[in-house]
């Protein structure tokens, strides 16, 4: 799979539980991107739909809460909650 947006590794990616076409994913460049999923069988990345670059560091974990609404990443040592931090995608 191949999406231009992030411009470093991508070392983690999830699954939204309750948007299944909705994917997060944890970069090398200190960002997560939110990406949005076709619905067919291929399962391609049709559009990036939002991205928040305000990390001081490679982003290396990133999990959705069960219900789906709040997205957590990982940067080394701390948790950074991503509520209301995402800017739309252009």
């Amino acid at each position: 799979m191949h999406a231009a947006g992030h411009e470093g590794r991508v070392f983690d990616l999830a699954f939204c539980p309750l948007y299944s076409g909705l994917l997060a994913s944890a970069s090398d460049d200190n960002s997560v991107r939110l990406w949005q999923i076709a619905d067919d069988d291929q399962r391609e990345i049709s559009k990036q739909t939002g991205v928040c670059s305000g990390h001081k560091d490679s982003v290396l974990r990133v999990t959705w809460h069960s219900e789906g609404r709040l997205l957590a990443s990982g940067v080394l040592c701390y948790l950074q909650s991503l509520t209301d931090k995402f800017t739309q995608a252009q």
